[in-house]
């Protein structure tokens, strides 16, 4: 039984009768167990599963990328991560950005105080807004840098993903049933 593809039911169609094989296990005079694929018995295809096995796999290699292709696989996908709210770049330079705008701010009104534009009681009043506005942001930013700090390392894990793409029908054939089948499901949703 462990010369079976491992993906379930339901992940090859027989060719005439356009139904999902079923792979199952006969034992010879020998007993030792045959696996095959087959349809039912009406239709009256069999596949040794050895044979369909290799063919699956060598249909694998279709999804290796092309050379060049993974490593701009590997850029858009971390691109594709940042800009979806992944490491939150952006937002740290918003926030170091607003900083420095409220401490342009606080010296602006000090000036307007010195040319007695403004009175004390504006200036403080002011001041004390840029303070907690600048407080609050401060306290966003260290939320924001420990965040990228424990956030997903997508640099490694596309890397590891690209290995795995490069390598995909050796990686299938030693994985165990439940990483084959997390193979196989993304390449034939519909089965």
């Amino acid at each position: 039984m462990k010369n079976f593809i491992p993906t379930g039911r339901r992940s090859i169609t027989a060719i005439n009768a356009a139904r999902f094989m079923t792979r199952s296990a006969s034992r010879g005079k020998q007993r030792v167990y045959y696996p095959y694929y087959h349809c039912k018995s009406t239709c009256g295809i069999r596949f040794q599963a050895e044979m369909v096995n290799a063919l699956f796999e060598r249909n694998l290699n279709q999804f290796v990328p092309k050379p060049g292709m993974a490593e701009l696989f590997r850029t858009i996908i971390c691109e594709s991560y940042i800009e979806n709210g992944g490491k939150s770049l952006t937002d740290q330079n918003r926030k170091t950005d607003q900083i420095a705008e409220q401490n342009d701010r606080k010296a602006r009104v000090l000036e307007l105080l010195i040319n007695k534009s403004i009175s004390g009681d504006e200036y403080q009043r002011i001041r004390k807004e840029c303070e907690n506005t600048i407080a609050r942001c401060e306290a966003e930013l260290k939320e924001l840098t420990q965040q990228i700090n424990e956030d997903l390392d997508i640099e490694g894990l596309a890397d590891l993903a690209v290995d795995n793409l490069k390598n995909l029908s050796e990686f299938y054939a030693t994985a165990d049933s439940d990483i084959r089948r997390a193979i196989v499901s993304p390449i034939y949703p519909e089965k």
